[in-house]
């Protein structure tokens, strides 16, 4: 840049050096002339179309000012009048307005102007952002940049630099922050939110005597139901409309997050005791299961689980809070759903053992801990071994064997069923084949397929290896599958049934008559043998009329060409029960515990001799 061309003529009634520092564009420009003119036409016209807000501003030693102000930088401050330097004042007391941003700016320009010179070569710029008042009232964020003229010994003369309008910036920066701590959806505090209101709340209260809060997570009963029913825009208009009702049912200064899908958090500051809180959640709770009348005119009613942590317990982090209310939430879901429950110690104890239970049983899948045990099958026409259920039992090496009430729930809900299912199948195959082998009878072995097998593997594909991998005889297999499974996904249900049914293995529906049994779709599942309850076989010798579906079910079973086993006979009037209904099959104690392979075998034997 020709800088001698930019100035033309002049010279400043004071003498001396001009220094400016001024900013056009992205490019910063640092000027030294001796005999420092006013600011000229020429100099006006040249900054006149430039974008950035320019303060050009020298100061000298005897104390007099050139100022000038861009067109722009006029209308940025709402001020179209000339000259400089009324605008440059209206300015300044514009500034002196903003409550705490002038002793910061002081400070800095302070800090500034009265530090030591820099080495040789180096500048050392001072930038302070703040904010000021528009003429109109608006608030504006501006930045400035500056850098002090020193003589040789290092005193500053004067300062130099420019202003630019960062109020478009400021504001995304103030959006993203939003972003970053709301629900994009319902505009509602988020999780990371929750959790710094929550650890805010802990540090106030940090002595026991100081007042209470509570934290209620509120979750939607069946909300996937409604986005597969109604579709995920009505699924996200019935979330905004909860949302919505919780911000008006919550007290002033409680804060309402949406925590996960279809999961809402509120806090509640200041509250006297668990009563107080209660009722504070039934109230909100009343607030969501008002009916939702949806744009299409359609109407809905919405339940809720709900569940309560109190300050009280004594919380180090706020996490740890949330997860008590999270563990009361799934205690109201898991006791029926529409409730609201409240976190005690023995939920997290309960807890913990889940989250030990889940450890050591992947540590079992790998380290061979799990094995089967079989329990005979008896014709009842003659007291036979006609087949065995395979039972899995585990054998921890600190609790000795568990039994698989204890740990089946878990390992559907984690997923580990799938693997510990295929293990267990091709364990049975592997036996049976070998007793079949071994005794020249035509044994059979029935495994359970649980609700997450069959929905969540395919389980068609998972029988047809393990039938290639053993190379077991298929009718020698039997799934016993729980009637309940065949409730939520009839076609899909029925479709993998069949195909498993033609690679040969035997299907079982067990409990049957437990749930709620749909005869007329029974002609269409593709079983082979109904399994009568344990409850409805003690029925028989306790004069309970549920014994008459007992009856009901072979006389069912015999009219659709299906084996009947019943299962729990503990008792020999119950055997004597059964052989009048001529059931064919029965298990239980009074037959034989359910033992290992050696101690079946052994029994095999002992009948073939």
């Amino acid at each position: 840049m020709d800088v001698r061309r930019l100035y033309e003529g002049g010279a400043h009634a004071g003498g001396g050096q001009f220094v400016a520092r001024v900013r056009i564009g992205d490019r910063r420009v640092v000027m030294g002339l001796e005999g420092a003119p006013r600011t000229t036409p020429a100099i006006r016209a040249r900054f006149k179309s430039d974008g950035e807000v320019v303060r050009f501003l020298t100061e000298h030693a005897d104390g007099r000012t050139i100022d000038w102000l861009t067109a722009e930088a006029k209308r940025r401050f709402g001020d179209a009048r000339a000259p400089s330097r009324s605008a440059i004042g209206r300015f300044v007391v514009r500034l002196r307005r903003q409550h705490h941003l002038p002793r910061k700016y002081r400070a800095a320009l302070h800090d500034h102007v009265s530090r030591a010179p820099e080495p040789f070569g180096a500048l050392h710029q001072l930038e302070h952002e703040f904010r000021m008042l528009h003429a109109s009232g608006a608030e504006c964020w501006m930045l400035v940049r500056g850098a002090a003229i020193r003589d040789g010994n290092g005193t500053a003369l004067r300062m130099a630099g420019s202003m630019s309008d960062i109020t478009a910036r400021k504001h995304a920066e103030a959006q993203l922050l939003f972003d970053a701590f709301h629900d994009g959806l319902t505009g509602l505090s988020n999780r990371h939110l929750l959790l710094d209101r929550i650890g805010q709340a802990i540090d106030r209260r940090r002595h026991p005597t100081d007042g209470q809060f509570a934290l209620i997570l509120f979750d939607l009963d069946q909300f996937k139901a409604i986005n597969d029913s109604l579709g995920t825009a009505l699924g996200d208009e019935v979330l905004r409309i909860v949302a919505r009702r919780l911000g008006e049912a919550r007290r002033s200064g409680d804060t309402v997050a949406r925590t996960s899908v279809d999961e809402f958090g509120v806090l509640m500051d200041g509250v006297a005791d668990v009563k107080a809180a209660m009722s504070g959640a039934e109230r909100l709770a009343a607030a969501v299961c008002r009916p939702i009348t949806l744009p299409d005119g359609r109407e809905i009613v919405l339940t809720c689980s709900a569940g309560l942590a109190m300050s009280n317990t004594g919380y180090a982090a706020a996490t740890d809070m949330l997860r008590d209310a999270s563990l009361a939430m799934f205690r109201a879901k898991a006791a029926g759903r529409s409730r609201i429950e409240v976190f005690d110690d023995a939920l997290r104890e309960r807890a913990l053992s889940r989250l030990r239970t889940e450890s050591d049983l992947r540590v079992a899948l790998d380290s061979d801990q799990l094995f089967l045990v079989y329990q005979p099958i008896i014709r009842m026409q003659n007291g036979s071994i006609a087949g065995f259920e395979a039972l899995v039992r585990w054998s921890h090496p600190e609790r000795g064997t568990i039994l698989p009430g204890e740990f089946i729930a878990l390992a559907e809900e984690t997923g580990l069923i799938l693997r510990l299912g295929r293990w267990a199948l091709k364990e049975a195959a592997l036996q049976i084949k070998d007793w079949r082998r071994r005794t020249g009878r035509d044994l059979f072995v029935s495994v359970n397929v649980s609700g997450r097998q069959l929905m969540d593997d395919d389980m068609a594909a998972a029988v047809a290896q393990v039938l290639g991998e053993t190379g077991v005889e298929p009718r020698a297999l039997k799934l016993e599958i729980t009637e309940s499974l065949l409730l939520d996904d009839t076609a899909r249900c029925v479709q993998m049934l069949h195909d498993i049914r033609k690679l040969g293995v035997r299907l079982c529906l067990d409990d049957f008559g437990t749930g709620f049994s749909n005869l007329s779709y029974l002609h269409s599942y593709p079983v082979d043998t109904l399994k009568i309850d344990r409850s409805f076989v003690r029925a028989a010798t306790a004069g309970d009329r549920r014994a008459e579906i007992a009856r009901i079910i072979t006389m069912l079973a015999a009219a659709l060409d299906l084996e009947v086993v019943a299962e729990g006979v503990e008792r020999d009037a119950e055997a004597a029960f059964l052989r009048d209904l001529h059931c064919q099959y029965a298990q239980g104690y009074f037959f034989a515990r359910p033992m290992p392979p050696e101690e079946a075998e052994r029994h095999l034997l002992v009948q073939a001799a």
